[in-house]
């Protein structure tokens, strides 16, 4: 149990609320998190659902946090300023071979910077950490050491951490679990190296279920453990500059396709991902040095030095 404060903002208004059954416990900084109450509502009868933010009092700029879960919608929420603008790292059991997915939101226009292409089960729990400095991000699952998804980014430079949780009829009855999340206080970057650079058009409509993305290879099938995929997916994270209403100011991305020693049986080869991948209308391969002078084109806060992982 925590001191939360709820804030309604449907209401506008502020209830300071002890002890909600709320299962995230603060490990390493005695102090109170703060609640922020999204929308929807309490009750989860198999139809509806909820969204809500516990997170850390102070605005921070660079930081590790660490969250284990278990069901099926969770995230770790960065750099938050608003409702409108953050950064969040998901675990997304429910969706097609993308199930650890890093979004920005600028301006209530929502984007995906990156993928791993994996299938998670909703009932196993996971341990994540999302790690930023700067404009680098490091997202990790298990493996707390090699980044699953390396992203470079200038939208956010600071903000609130903390935890969005949002349960959907997870085992039928809307349960969901955050047993603990803590910031850590020391980043320590270890940023993947790409197999392949690409520019890709940008698609989508701005929205949480239709975010601005980079154009990737999809051909959806049906599996009988993780039910929904996408055999053609690839670990990837994409440089998408986002101009002040939140949409692209180019609608084309500059893509980092990441090797997967542990990719899954069930999908196909990255080389027959990549070779879909470069079929598609639009894609053009380039080299490091293209791909980092086509990526300081997009995006002017961007620095040779923020680079230098690539």
């Amino acid at each position: 149990m925590v001191k939360i404060t709820h804030v309604d903002k449907k209401r506008g208004s502020f209830i300071d609320q002890i002890g909600l059954p709320i299962m995230v416990k603060d490990l390493e900084r005695d102090h109170p998190l703060m609640w922020n109450y999204m929308r929807g509502d309490y009750f989860i009868d198999g139809e509806d659902s909820f969204e809500n933010i516990i997170a850390y009092p102070e605005v921070i700029a660079d930081e590790d946090m660490e969250l284990l879960v278990l069901g099926a919608r969770t995230s770790q929420l960065f750099r938050w300023t608003d409702v409108d603008n953050w950064y969040k790292q998901e675990h997304d059991a429910l969706a097609a071979t993308k199930d650890q997915i890093l979004y920005k939101e600028v301006g209530a226009v929502t984007t995906t910077l990156a993928t791993e292409a994996v299938d998670l089960t909703k009932s196993h729990p996971f341990r994540y950490k999302v790690a930023a400095v700067k404009s680098a991000i490091d997202c990790y699952r298990t493996d707390m050491t090699t980044p699953k998804l390396s992203v470079t980014d200038t939208s956010h430079a600071s903000g609130y951490w903390g935890v969005w949780m949002n349960a959907e009829d997870t085992y039928g009855d809307g349960s969901f679990a955050a047993p603990y999340n803590r910031l850590l206080g020391k980043p320590d970057m270890a940023s993947l190296k790409p197999m392949r650079y690409l520019e890709v058009p940008v698609v989508g409509s701005g929205t949480l279920d239709d975010p601005f993305r980079a154009e990737m290879p999809q051909k959806l099938a049906t599996h009988p453990k993780f039910e929904k995929i996408n055999p053609l997916a690839l670990t990837h994270s994409a440089v998408i500059k986002s101009g002040k209403d939140g949409k692209p100011t180019d609608y084309r991305a500059i893509v980092r396709v990441f090797d997967q020693p542990d990719r899954q049986t069930h999908l196909k080869s990255i080389s027959t991902c990549l070779t879909a991948l470069k079929g598609k209308r639009g894609v053009k391969r380039l080299d490091k040095d293209e791909a980092k002078r086509e990526a300081l084109k997009l995006d002017d806060k961007l620095h040779m030095e923020d680079l230098s992982e690539w």
